[in-house]
């Protein structure tokens, strides 16, 4: 039967950051060839990394050429008779119990574009040299040559040309693709015999067992653990001194790693922390090597990820995800002296952001604080809000669902048990309890920041940066909006009067003659105007509004007003234009403003010398902290309230308005 090479190469999959497994696959054989010796002394692999230098700046020192190739060379048993004919054999079973494929060499194939093999071997004790090239073809085996030769024995292969879509990803130094050969030929470099395996460039090497020594620390226990009659075991490895790596668990098949997987998608505490090993006053990071028969048995042929079935199963008796959630147990109980602090340190800081920051996830810490483990440890404050915003929706939907389940109870015709069900039913009343408080404390939480956003424009304003008054006006009510645009959670009335926050209709820096409901031919600009409807209407057909605010913001410390600009007099003149608009408003509707409509005006300004002045030519009452100014004019044409208020004052009276809420949600309970 002939085998169609070409097609089994192009039906192989070897992504490009799986670019170094070729290589792997030949250290591994290099591995395998000297497993073969009866005498192991004296061994070796060495590996030259051939690089593109073209593409190096000559000032960056530190930059990675990317490789164009690879040559392995080892003392091993060699290409005699049984193993060439091993590799002239598609799927050859020949190393079928060291986990051989028999397809690994493929790889070469897919993806370098020039394959070159000398082997130097012992043959009827005669040493003898056979060279071949390995090519893309339905014949892969070329230019065979063999003949008697005084050479030591050694097998060189050459891997030229490595194909273009993988060399981007081949910027790697000598020490990160050293750390990545010993990931995943551990079990060999662990052995007693284990030879010498150098990596070299053109300008550097690397002693792989030198590296292994001097910044990898290996448990001396290997645990076996069982999962439904399967034998797994797990090795704990510390690697020392390593920059930018993380800690990782790797799924071992036949002495090789798989696949691996950051350790912080399975433990959050482990994201991004390098663990202290205290006893020898070092840093380090974990990696977890998991390997067992099963695994073996289930690789698939390019051994980039295992056989699965239903996308989950290893066998009808152990899923992947039985084998990750035992390996994670065996884990955090081997690392628990270095987790635990840290996990201990991210829930107090946690605990800490809710109290003072965020009061409004109490309930959390209450009813979910076990969700908080899935939180990073290292996470900034932004992302962190996020994730307990994720938390609460889900306790929200969790108390939601309870309170159903309750009330079909509650429907049925009997229930079986009426104590179990009052238990029920106080969990599901405290919890709801809880969540309104929860509800109250985010709104008092958003007032806080109001009114610190609001000292906080003050301070600057000071420095004169901006204009003042605009800040403010956008702060309480977003400008040239209506409250048909605006919702009620999206504006700060209650800043300047708690009762402003509840209106049937709100213009923000609109024309008078723009706003429908009250009629007027005018291209004045009120900064706020506001309408409420009375509580009471004895008639459908008459519908006067109870009320109009009109409120105005002045430039920070402005001076020198005139008779006719001063802010007291702007508004008075709002209210006699809106008075006199017509008996229907452009809608045709009856009259919006009737003679008893009261007026509330307000004034948030600066209280300057000159505009003291005016208050006081106005017969304004000056207020008790003398920071603002009320009075009311009785003109039949106006009729209306006022309050020229400061910005110191409107900041004040915020704070003192709000300071018992705020005592009593950020202040921790001792």
């Amino acid at each position: 039967m002939r085998v169609d090479i070409k097609g089994r190469i192009e039906k192989m999959k070897l992504t490009k950051d799986k670019c170094f497994l070729p290589l792997f696959e030949s250290v591994v054989n290099s591995f395998q060839s000297i497993e073969e010796l009866e005498d192991r002394n004296d061994t070796y692999i060495e590996i030259t990394v051939k690089r593109d230098f073209s593409q190096q700046c000559v000032e960056d020192v530190d930059f990675n050429s990317p490789i164009i190739g690879f040559v392995i060379e080892d003392n091993g048993i060699g290409f005699n008779k049984d193993n060439f004919e091993s590799f002239d054999t598609s799927d050859s079973t020949y190393k079928f119990e060291k986990g051989g494929k028999g397809i690994g060499r493929f790889l070469w194939l897919k993806a370098f574009n020039e394959i070159k093999v000398e082997s130097i071997f012992e043959e009827d004790s005669i040493n003898k040299k056979i060279t071949f090239d390995f090519e893309l073809d339905n014949e892969p085996i070329k230019n065979i040559k063999k003949v008697d030769t005084n050479e030591v024995r050694k097998t060189t292969i050459y891997l030229n040309n490595l194909k273009l879509p993988f060399i981007e990803k081949t910027r790697k130094s000598l020490d990160t693709i050293g750390i990545e050969i010993i990931e995943h030929c551990l079990s060999y470099f662990l052995n007693d015999n284990c030879p010498n395996v150098l990596l070299k460039d053109d300008t550097s090497s690397v002693n792989l067992n030198k590296l292994l020594k001097n910044n990898m620390c290996i448990s001396t226990v290997k645990e076996n653990f069982i999962i439904n009659n399967e034998v797994f075991s797990i090795n704990h490895v510390k690697l020392y001194d390593l920059v930018g790596k993380k800690n990782r668990i790797h799924f071992c098949a036949n002495n090789r790693e798989v696949k691996s997987q950051n350790l912080s998608k399975k433990i959050a505490d482990l994201n991004g922390i390098i663990l202290k090993d205290e006893n020898l006053n070092s840093t380090f990071i974990y990696s977890a090597y998991i390997s067992g028969r099963l695994l073996d048995d289930n690789v698939n042929d390019e051994r980039t990820d295992f056989n699965l079935k239903n996308n989950n199963l290893l066998n009808d008796n152990v899923t992947i995800s039985d084998l990750e959630d035992k390996s994670i147990a065996l884990i955090k109980e081997y690392l628990k002296d270095f987790i635990n602090p840290i996990k201990e340190k991210k829930i107090q800081r946690i605990q800490e952001y809710i109290c003072r920051e965020k009061p409004q996830y109490k309930t959390i810490l209450k009813y979910k604080e076990g969700a908080l483990d899935s939180i990073p440890a290292n996470i900034d404050d932004k992302k962190l809000e996020i994730e307990l915003f994720k938390i609460k929706q889900s306790l929200n939907l969790e108390i939601k669902n309870q309170g159903e389940e309750l009330l079909k109870e509650n429907k049925a015709k009997d229930i079986a048990n009426i104590e179990e069900y009052k238990k029920k039913y106080i969990d599901y009343i405290q919890k709801e309890n809880d969540l309104g408080k929860s509800t109250l404390a985010e709104y008092i939480t958003h007032r806080k920041v109001v009114i610190d956003l609001l000292e906080n424009a003050l301070n600057i304003s000071a420095e004169g940066k901006y204009s003042l008054e605009e800040y403010i006006h956008q702060l309480i009510f977003p400008m040239r909006k209506t409250s048909d645009e605006v919702s009620y959670e999206d504006h700060n009335l209650w800043l300047i009067d708690e009762k402003l926050s509840y209106h049937f209709y709100l213009a923000s820096d609109k024309p008078l003659k723009n706003i429908d409901v009250v009629n007027v031919d005018s291209l004045k600009r009120p900064d706020i105007l506001i309408m409420d409807k009375p509580i009471l209407i004895a008639d459908d057909t008459n519908k006067p509004y109870n009320s109009l605010t009109i409120i105005e913001f002045k430039r920070a410390m402005r001076d020198g007003y005139s008779d006719d600009s001063n802010p007291i007099e702007q508004v008075y003149r709002y209210v006699r234009q809106i008075r006199k608009g017509s008996e229907t408003d452009r809608r045709g509707r009856p009259l919006s403003v009737n003679p008893n409509t009261a007026f509330y005006l307000y004034i948030i300004a600066d209280l300057t010398e000159d505009l003291r002045d005016y208050c006081e030519s106005y017969n304004l009452d000056e207020t008790v902290d003398g920071m603002g100014y009320f009075g009311y004019n009785d003109q039949k044409n106006i009729n209306a309230y006022i309050e020229v208020i400061s910005y110191d004052k409107l900041l004040e009276d915020a704070k003192k308005k709000n300071r018992v809420l705020f005592d009593k949600l950020f202040t921790p309970n001792i």
